[in-house]
């Protein structure tokens, strides 16, 4: 009997020490488990970082290219009217004339070819800063449409009787 329970004792012993051995062996593979997950949780973290920044980043980058695009489309080229104007000859007979005050100089022509390029600088500063207000703007109002079709579908939801007055008549 001492020897039976001298086998039991042995056996439950060795019983032990593999268990030992493998939850040693489970220890070690949620520890990696476990760095996996951090790994991947600070993934995740930069992840929703970055798109934070891209998302808070869109509408100035937005107005930047649409300024760009149309300042590039809407200047006027001054290469191309510098060179009719030089070209022509310096004599008096060639200047401009205007009906009221007669001949004009070259240089109030010039003058007022920058004052119209001045006005148009102004009109496009002025369209872009609108341009990136209704930009910045955008999300809010999505954000504020969103919510009125959600009280609108709880309201549709909602078994209430509506007055016939605020019914709207279908044809």
């Amino acid at each position: 009997m001492a020897s039976h329970e001298l086998k039991e004792t042995l056996t439950n012993l060795a019983k032990r020490s593999s268990l030992e051995v493998e939850s040693g062996e489970e220890v070690a593979n949620e520890d990696e488990d476990e760095m996996q997950i951090e790994a991947l949780e600070r993934e995740v973290k930069e992840m929703a970082q970055k798109i934070v920044d891209f998302r808070s980043s869109i509408p100035e980058r937005l107005g930047d290219i649409v300024s760009s695009a149309s300042l590039a489309l809407l200047r006027p080229k001054l290469s191309l009217v510098l060179a009719s104007v030089a070209s022509q000859p310096t004599g008096s007979e060639s200047r401009p004339h205007s009906v009221i005050e007669g001949p004009q100089s070259e240089l109030t022509g010039d003058s007022s070819l920058m004052e119209a390029g001045e006005r148009e600088h102004e009109k496009l500063i002025c369209l872009r800063k609108k341009a990136m207000s209704n930009i910045a703007t955008a999300p809010l109002i999505l954000k504020r449409v969103n919510e009125c079709l959600a009280r609108i579908n709880k309201i549709e939801r909602s078994n209430v009787n509506i007055h016939s007055s605020f019914k709207r008549r279908r044809n």
